[in-house]
């Protein structure tokens, strides 16, 4: 049986994902606060367990959320180290109605 609204899926995103996470961040966002498509793919990297799709379908997605370590004034970093900040940014975007 297909999944429906009732019982929606939250999975592990995958590289596979992106290019719909740049679909929902285009619908959810003003062009100036677009990321390229290199950020989403380091986050996904980086932090790979924090990394999330929400999707009404298995095989979709229709939300996403990232939540990664951050630092004032630095996008993403490329890896761990020990200077990372104890903070962690969270960021979900949504094209679901």
């Amino acid at each position: 049986m297909p999944n429906t609204i009732l019982f929606p899926v939250v999975r592990a995103m995958l590289a596979s994902d992106i290019p719909a996470v740049m679909r929902i961040q285009a619908e959810c966002y003003p062009p100036s606060m677009l990321e390229s498509e290199d950020v989403f793919r380091a986050r996904l990297a980086l932090t790979p367990a924090t990394c999330w799709i929400w999707s009404r379908a298995p095989d979709s997605a229709d939300a996403y959320l990232f939540s990664y370590p951050s630092s004032k004034d630095l996008v993403t970093r490329s890896a761990p180290n020990s200077s990372w900040p104890q903070r962690r940014t969270a960021c979900i975007c949504t094209t679901w109605p």
